[in-house]
C-alpha cells in the first residue's frame, strides 16, 4: 500500500507544472506581450519610410514601452521573465506554441472576412 501511495505521489508530482516565481510574468501574459511586440515590429517595418531609419530605434523603444504599460508591466519585469522562460525551454515552448496558435487563428479569421462573396443573381 505504501509503495502504491509513493508511486501515485511521484506520478502526480511529475505531471504537475512547477509554480512560477512571484516576480515572473505568467505564460498567458508573456504570450500577449510578445505578440504585441511582434506586431509593433511589423507596423514599424511597414509604416516607416526608408529615410526615417534614424528615428527607428526611438520609435520602436517608445512603442515597446507603450505595450509594456498596456499590459501593466515594465521593461525590467519583462526581461527578467523572458530570461526565466529562456532558461526553462519547456515553458518557453508552451508560450511560443500558444502564440503560434493565436496567430494562426487571427490569420484564418482575417482570411474568412476577406473572402469575396459571390455576386447575387439578379
Amino acid at each position: 500500500m505504501k509503495k502504491l501511495l509513493l508511486i501515485l505521489v511521484v506520478a502526480i508530482g511529475c505531471n504537475s507544472k512547477p509554480e512560477l516565481p512571484k516576480n515572473i510574468l505568467p505564460q498567458q501574459k508573456m504570450q500577449a506581450i510578445m505578440l504585441d511586440l511582434i506586431q509593433v515590429d511589423g507596423r514599424i517595418a511597414n509604416a516607416l519610410p526608408a529615410d526615417s531609419l534614424i528615428r527607428l530605434p526611438a520609435s520602436r523603444y517608445r512603442m515597446y514601452q507603450q505595450v509594456l504599460a498596456l499590459h501593466g508591466t515594465n521593461k525590467a519585469a519583462f526581461q527578467k521573465s523572458l530570461q526565466y522562460y529562456e532558461q526553462n525551454p519547456p515553458l518557453l515552448k508552451e508560450v511560443i506554441d500558444a502564440m503560434d496558435e493565436n496567430l494562426n487563428r487571427q490569420i484564418n479569421d482575417t482570411a474568412k472576412r476577406a473572402k469575396p462573396q459571390p455576386p447575387k443573381p439578379m
